[in-house]
């Protein structure tokens, strides 16, 4: 018995494949290395292909990088685990990406909801996120305001409600290089810091903008140690007009200071802190408490 051609579509919708193998090891390499940021992957009409000139064409199975719709890769359907079609394949493809690479979520293309735009952005979860809107064709949107605009019609979903909120976010340009995962990423310094980031355009390197959401970062940082035997600053100020007590809480000497200039990531020996970026009301420092 056979079925019209809109039945078979229905069923190709609902197909269940086996993982009985996993997806094969050039083709994760493949993808795993690729430049593009977000790693989304959407799928193309399969190919078929003669390998050898006394068998019948072999069927492959073909996606496409969401990012730039240039980089098309597939898998001869024989590799791949039983039932798999191209829808499967690139959601299986873009949720390793995603797993490597540590993204709660990424979405790339262009979006019909809100009037349609195109947009590429990723979160880490914590308030992190990388935003590439360059393909939008109206210039006057920043990255951010894209971003907020994927929000607001559902194209993801935040984190925290706040973060409609422009005003509450530090953003600025850089330029990465993703054939391998910058890991982990639990505040902006880690990826600024490491090797795959430039605040420069270099070959090789995809521009985004580095959007850090600042009440969920600022949520993030780690409790401060209460060190024994320092003062900590009261949360009134002290009813008293006594020497002594103004004695007490003063500023340690200079003698204390440390010997020579920190440098990010060094623990001072006064406070005891970490000499990291610090979040004031309208800008940041680098530096310890002693700051």
């Amino acid at each position: 018995m056979s079925l019209p051609f809109d039945s078979w579509v229905h069923l190709s919708l609902v197909v269940v494949y086996t993982r009985a193998m996993p997806l094969p090891a050039p083709f994760v390499t493949e993808i795993e290395t690729h430049l593009c940021l977000s790693g989304c992957y959407e799928s193309e009409q399969p190919t078929y292909v003669c390998l050898d000139p006394n068998k019948p064409l072999e069927k492959v199975i073909c996606v496409s990088c969401h990012d730039c719709l240039m980089h098309h890769v597939g898998a001869l359907s024989s590799t791949l685990p039983t039932g798999m079609d191209g829808y499967a394949l690139a959601r299986e493809a873009s949720a390793h990406v995603r797993t490597l690479r540590g993204y709660k979520w990424s979405v790339s293309g262009y979006h019909t909801a809100g009037g349609g735009f195109w947009l590429t952005a990723m979160s880490y979860g914590n308030g992190i996120l990388l935003v590439d809107g360059s393909r939008h064709s109206k210039t006057k949107q920043t990255d951010l305001d894209l971003l907020i605009h994927a929000f607001t019609h559902k194209v993801c979903t935040p984190e925290d409600p706040r973060m409609m909120d422009p005003a509450l976010y530090g953003v600025e340009t850089v330029f990465l290089r993703m054939d391998k995962p910058i890991l982990p990423v639990t505040c902006k310094n880690d990826l600024l810091s490491s090797p795959q980031c430039s605040r420069m355009q270099t070959s090789g390197y995809r521009r985004a903008t580095l959007c850090e959401f600042l009440p969920l970062q600022q949520h993030a940082q780690p409790p401060v140690v209460q060190v024994p035997g320092a003062v900590q600053p009261s949360a009134t100020p002290l009813a008293t007009n006594s020497a002594p007590i103004a004695t007490a809480v003063s500023t340690p000497t200079e003698s204390k200071r440390p010997s020579k200039a920190l440098q990010l990531g060094d623990i001072c020996p006064v406070c005891h802190d970490e000499v990291r970026e610090r979040v004031l009301f309208t800008s940041t420092y680098v530096g310890c408490k002693c700051g």
